[in-house]
């Protein structure tokens, strides 16, 4: 049913396949979004709304941790609390097509999308923090990510190309989803086959594990995704075209 992530139970939200805790919020995300994007395109001043959604998503973070001081772990996997990341997208998406385009450039996005994850990343490390603040390291990268996203996108609607438009960017996003539900699956069955290596071996092990990783992923997205995506769009378009067929009650 995909609604393992409301549970606050680790052995419910990553069950099964750790990460499709995120489908169980991306199921909640898709069921709102009719009636989000209907509220959201009237925004006059999309990317001002953008700023104060992830100022407010934190403010609320830091409020519940103080009553509640174990919802840290909670809040990063909750869909009801990530909604805010899914908001900002739709609202970013507005402002681009309405014309707006980030002062940055996309190589100055990069940048500061690098600089932010290495500042988060250094933190983490030093502070020996665990999956309690992971809900505002995840905060801290929604705008960095949305500019560079805004970014890309843009310059590609205004007749720019990209290098993420070539063939090989094109297949390895085709397969990204893939490979962020099984890499994990991987890891889980090699991991006591390959712990405790060290030097050369474990560099080696470890970029064929890489390796092993994205072509089980290709595989699922050849063999599974694609081919389902296909019968669904096949299915659905033949339903929309019937239902476009029907005489309507006026005609009548």
């Amino acid at each position: 049913m995909l609604i393992q992530a409301w549970s606050p139970n680790a052995t419910v939200y990553y069950s099964f396949v750790g990460a499709a805790w995120s489908l169980s919020c991306e199921a909640f995300f898709y069921l709102c979004f009719p009636a989000l994007v209907r509220l959201l395109k009237r925004c006059r001043r999309p990317v001002v709304h953008s700023w104060g959604l992830v100022v407010s998503a934190t403010a609320v973070g830091l409020a519940a941790k103080a009553f509640w001081p174990a919802a840290g772990e909670y809040l990063f996997h909750v869909p009801i609390f990530r909604i805010s990341d899914f908001t900002v997208g739709i609202l970013l998406s507005v402002a681009v097509r309405a014309g707006w385009r980030p002062r940055l450039g996309r190589r100055a996005a990069l940048a500061l999308c690098i600089t932010v994850y290495l500042a988060v990343l250094s933190q983490q490390v030093l502070s020996g923090s665990g999956p309690e603040m992971a809900w505002l390291y995840s905060i801290l990268m929604v705008m960095p990510f949305g500019l560079l996203i805004a970014a890309v996108a843009g310059k590609e609607l205004d007749g720019h190309k990209s290098v993420l438009g070539s063939a090989v960017p094109v297949m390895l996003g085709q397969w990204s989803f893939a490979l962020y539900m099984i890499h994990g699956v991987v890891l889980a069955a090699l991991h006591e086959s390959v712990r405790g290596l060290t030097g050369s071996a474990a560099v080696v092990v470890s970029i064929a594990i890489v390796v092993l990783a994205v072509a089980a992923a290709r595989l699922v997205f050849v063999l599974y995704e694609r081919p389902l995506e296909a019968a669904i769009r096949q299915r659905w378009g033949q339903r929309a075209v019937r239902t476009s067929l029907r005489p309507s009650v006026a005609s009548r």
